[in-house]
């Protein structure tokens, strides 16, 4: 089923709790709130087009509840992607944040507001450029941790980009791109065929890779893979 709501220009309120089917919602440019059920359903954000109001601000952004990271799907831009890694390492409060490869953003300790962080996405043109998807954490006033999906738009000026905040989602760790324009909200990170550079975090985490062992070396030992992974802050289990 599809509910079109694209042309709509207030604050959309719509209740699917109780919906099993397949929902594709497309969204407009009001302040909507979408609480989906069982289905694995799409969400289409207002990417701005046309429209020259920014849709990501710390009061019009839209809100998903119930939205299933195994399930649901995230549709924005066909020419939107995951964002780089940061080239150069480091933070400043309100203007500069680091990205990691997988879209998460990582903030200095004077962003410690929602406010603060969103305006330190919005003034990094230079680590979140132009048609790029980036994520973050926030905990709010009533102490309820939530996850946000930013969206730049085709400019730098913020008059296209997007916000959605998936309420009560926390442990994400990547946003993949699984077709054109469609985004998956991710609780692991994908490992390439190359050396890749991973650190844990201060939760209970897990890595899974080739578990071809060194020639000559007994397959009880605890060795290094052929890729050379740079594996930091996790227990090792052979």
């Amino acid at each position: 089923a599809t509910v079109d709501a694209s042309t709509f220009t207030g604050n959309l309120t719509l209740e699917g709790s109780a919906e099993d089917n397949n929902l594709t919602i497309n969204l407009g440019s009001g302040k909507d709130t979408v609480t989906l059920g069982d289905g694995n359903d799409i969400i289409k954000l207002d990417t701005g087009g046309t429209n020259t109001a920014n849709l990501a601000t710390t009061t019009h952004f839209d809100t998903i509840k119930g939205f299933d990271k195994d399930e649901d799907i995230i549709r924005l831009r066909s020419a939107d992607n995951v964002v780089s890694a940061s080239v150069i390492s480091g933070t400043t409060a309100t203007s500069n944040v680091e990205v990691s490869a997988t879209g998460m953003v990582t903030f200095a300790a004077a962003d410690n507001t929602f406010a603060k962080k969103l305006a330190a996405i919005v003034a990094d043109t230079n680590d979140v450029k132009a048609n790029t998807v980036v994520f973050f954490e926030d905990t709010d006033t009533s102490g309820a941790t939530h996850t946000y999906l930013y969206a730049r738009g085709t400019d730098l000026d913020g008059t296209h980009d997007s916000l959605i905040k998936l309420e009560g989602l926390t442990g994400v760790r990547s946003i993949v791109e699984t077709v054109v324009g469609d985004f998956k909200i991710k609780d692991s990170v994908d490992v390439t065929s190359g050396a890749d550079n991973i650190t844990g975090t201060a939760g209970i985490d897990k890595y899974f890779a080739d578990n071809t062992r060194t020639a000559g070396v007994g397959s009880s030992a605890c060795v290094g893979f052929p890729r050379k992974d740079n594996v930091v802050g996790f227990y090792a289990v052979c």
